[in-house]
């Protein structure tokens, strides 16, 4: 029986007869496998070691083993001001930074490189490594690398042999006359083993596009059904009745030019329930066309379920009113991150299950006025994923980054979905919060889908990115990443944020792992909103396991999540990180990062991984549950800095009652830890009271001095340090308003030169509170470990 473990890892083509196979373990036979084409044998060349090293990133000559970085696998990385280093258990790691010994040189501008002595390392065993920028960007192993391994789901590093033998690529010809043979895969024979290796083909069909109105458009006394399809055969509708399935009708849809299909019924079917049926040839891995999949419509203004059917909502009655809310100048915001049933779990409001659950709830607890963010004091509200998303039930727990469709609000948070209830729900929710004077940003997943996507039946290879082997992209961790360099790839996400902004009157967005939306998509994104709404919020998380964008973003409008301030704060309270690097980050990473303040996002904590206290704390297990005397210092110092800094600050929601999840370091399906324990502000009395006494300062008139729409000149923002110690004071100043940040994160008291001129200002704040009537003060002539001091003129 043939063996059902493949051997072969990729095939790459450079012409539509020419490639590389690249096989899972190094080749060791005498001679290459056995592949045929047809009844044709294919010779297989080996490939040199210096070519293999462009999927395997090292190779082996002699004595010697060289590391190869091929900077095309990262083009949105410029190695010239960030260079390459080589990292691995052997070395530490990140602590691999601090020694040149493992900085990689470049060769010439496509290729760095690294060759050290075999006897480096001290054994013949493989060892794990990874390329890591000096500005802490982890390179993902590109998808062609044989060599890849996996220590746990999204981390992914390369391997190698100080003693490699064989090698895993090799070279191959094929026919002229390819295409004109009846054979469509090459075949991999060898001692039991069968392998299939498809053949590439043509792709106009990717720039096939259409500007037409898409999904089920009620107009009149017709609806018209339009479905993007470019390599589908046949297309029908089946629409019926809300609880009358037994009166189903089918149309079958009509093709045109440009890729659509389309149908008009003489009727209204407003509320109807709908399903696409898609079929056609599937010819290789790039379709899966099954006419017997009821398939939901992308376009579904609302679906009954995550898995559809889609129920069609007139035009007319997904119109929002115009709106007199206007959300805060981008330099004015203060931000929390929210999961919708995080916090209404423990709401001290009486609600009933199916209302703690979804937006009617939470509508209801604003409408009192009395809610944990009415209590915080921030103005914008930055909900995790509200779209469709995958579950298998209304009643799990879901992050929401898996998402199916970027139309609908989600079923699983509606009263009555069947109905299609949301999307009146999330209108009020909005204006509920605008209400309220909240600012509302939502979590939009652009860069990949969920498992059940309808758009792997409709067109896998046209909506999602894949290699020469027809297999599916991984840059998000999530398994589908999706392509907006198609032109209707590009229009579905362009329409879905247009369709937030129109219908529901959202102020904002916050992009996941941005660096996987093609910067032209960005720029569309960007241009078509302003137009529509120009006050509007654009945020991006600007990475993703492929690389960082943070960069090409300066020139543009969106804000950024700064993960380099979120890393640095924690190792400079813990007394890891110097006072020069804390310098950047409290005046707004400007330079590489930020080109005007309010373009960095400054946080030390997200919903993803560890929280802050878990994070922070001295604990078994990092564990936060209880934090010591230490944590709640470092937690104080840390809270300062972040409202300190020039940017917009973002907390996570429970932070300020130093919320633990018990030291899990992924919560994503865990509600019964991620849920807001509101007795912690009983808890955490002081800590409660010590961040919104910051948020509130933040918006008053002196906090005006950190609110900027430009970086200050030098002589309005000015540092002293210390020299050999962490401590670090800055000086903020306009005419008669100046404030005074001094802080010390170290083991031991320091003494900052202040100038003389600076004195006689208002002590506003230490590390413990906020004084109640502050008062002009002499300016510290040293100041204690782990301590802050806040003057200011007027407060």
């Amino acid at each position: 029986m043939p063996s059902t473990k493949r051997k072969i890892h990729k095939s790459l083509w450079k012409t539509p007869t020419t490639g590389l196979l690249l096989l899972r373990e190094p080749w060791t036979g005498t001679d290459p496998p056995n592949i045929t084409f047809g009844k044709q044998i294919i010779k297989l060349t080996p490939v040199a070691p210096q070519e293999t090293a462009k999927s395997t990133g090292y190779f082996v000559e002699g004595n010697q083993i060289t590391f190869v970085l091929h900077t095309q696998h990262y083009p949105r990385i410029d190695f010239n001001e960030t260079k390459p280093w080589l990292t691995g258990k052997f070395n530490g790691w990140e602590k691999a930074l601090n020694d040149p010994k493992w900085k990689l040189v470049p060769k010439n501008p496509e290729i760095w490189s690294l060759t050290l002595p075999k006897s480096t390392f001290a054994n013949a065993l493989p060892n794990d490594f990874k390329f890591l920028t000096e500005d802490g960007q982890w390179l993902q192993p590109p998808s062609i690398a044989p060599n890849q391994t996996s220590l746990r789901k999204g981390i992914i590093n390369l391997q190698f042999h100080t003693d490699l033998i064989g090698t895993h690529v090799f070279h191959f010809t094929l026919p002229e006359n390819l295409y004109s043979e009846n054979c469509d895969a090459l075949f991999l024979k060898d001692a039991g083993h069968e392998e299939i290796i498809p053949l590439p083909r043509p792709s106009p069909y990717i720039n096939r596009r259409s500007d037409l109105s898409l999904g089920a458009i009620v107009e009149g006394t017709s609806t018209t059904f339009r479905l993007f399809a470019p390599r589908a055969e046949h297309v029908s509708v089946v629409f019926w009745p809300k609880e009358s399935e037994d009166r189903k009708q089918q149309l079958p849809l009509h093709p045109s030019d440009d890729g659509t299909w389309a149908t008009l019924h003489p009727e209204r079917l407003d509320n109807f329930y709908y399903v696409y049926h898609v079929n056609g040839p599937n010819r290789d891995a790039t379709t899966e066309f099954d006419s017997k999949t009821a398939l939901p419509d992308p376009y579904a203004k609302a679906l009954v379920t995550a898995a559809g059917p889609g129920i069609i909502i007139a035009t007319e009655k997904s119109k929002t009113p115009a709106s007199s809310y206007r959300p805060p100048a981008m330099e004015d915001l203060q931000i929390v991150e929210v999961h919708l049933r995080d916090a209404l779990a423990n709401a001290s409001i009486k609600l009933t299950p199916k209302e703690r659950k979804g937006f009617a709830g939470l509508t209801k607890w604003l409408r009192t006025g009395r809610t944990y963010f009415h209590d915080l004091g921030v103005n914008a509200i930055e909900l995790q994923p509200v779209h469709e998303f995958d579950c298998d039930s209304p009643d799990e727990y879901h992050w929401g980054y898996m998402p199916v469709n970027l139309f609908s609000p989600a079923s699983s948070y509606a009263m009555d979905p069947s109905s299609g209830s949301q999307v009146q729900e999330f209108k009020d929710l909005v204006h509920t919060f605008h209400e309220q004077g909240f600012a509302v940003i939502l979590d939009v997943v652009l860069n990949h889908q969920g498992i059940n996507t309808p758009l792997h039946a409709i067109d896998k290879g046209y909506y999602f990115h894949m290699d020469d082997s027809m297999e599916l992209l991984n840059w998000s961790g999530c398994g589908n990443d999706f392509r907006s360099d198609t032109p209707m790839g590009s229009r579905l996400l362009v329409d879905s944020l247009v369709h937030w902004v129109q219908t529901y009157d959202v102020d904002g967005f916050r992009l996941d792992l941005a660096e996987l939306i093609e910067l032209e998509c960005l720029d569309t994104i960007e241009k078509t909103l302003r137009a529509i709404k120009p006050e509007i919020l654009l945020i991006t998380e600007p990475w993703s396991f492929r690389g960082n964008i943070s960069k090409a973003l300066r020139k543009t409008s969106y804000s950024s999540w700064n993960d380099g301030f979120r890393e640095y704060i924690y190792k400079y309270v813990k007394g890891e990180a110097n006072s020069t690097g804390l310098e950047y980050f409290l005046s707004g990473s400007p330079k590489h990062f930020a080109r005007f303040p309010a373009q960095t996002i400054n946080y030390i904590e997200s919903h993803d991984d560890r929280c802050w206290i878990d994070k922070i704390t001295g604990n078994f297990r990092n564990n936060g549950q209880i934090p010591t005397d230490i944590d709640i210092r470092q937690t104080h110092l840390a809270i300062a800095l972040l409202y300190t800094a020039l940017g917009i600050p973002m907390l996570s929601a429970g932070q300020d009652m130093l919320r633990s999840k018990r030291g899990v370091h992924n919560t994503y399906q865990r509600g019964d830890l991620n849920i807001l324990e509101y007795e912690r502000e009983n808890k955490f009395p002081k800590t409660v009271k010590y961040v919104r006494d910051w948020i509130q300062f933040r918006q008053s008139d002196l906090g005006q001095l950190l609110r900027l729409k430009v970086h200050p000149p030098h002589e309005n923002l000015q540092f002293f340090r210390q020299d050999d110690f962490p401590a670090m004071a800055m000086f903020r100043c306009v005419e008669d308003l100046q404030i005074l940040f001094a802080i010390n994160p170290g083991e031991k008291s320091a003494n900052l030169q202040i100038p003389k001129e600076i004195n006689h200002l208002n002590l506003i704040a230490d590390e413990e509170h906020f004084l109640i009537n502050p008062e002009p003060q002499e300016m510290f002539e040293s100041l204690p470990a782990r301590s802050l001091r806040l003057y200011g003129t007027v407060f």
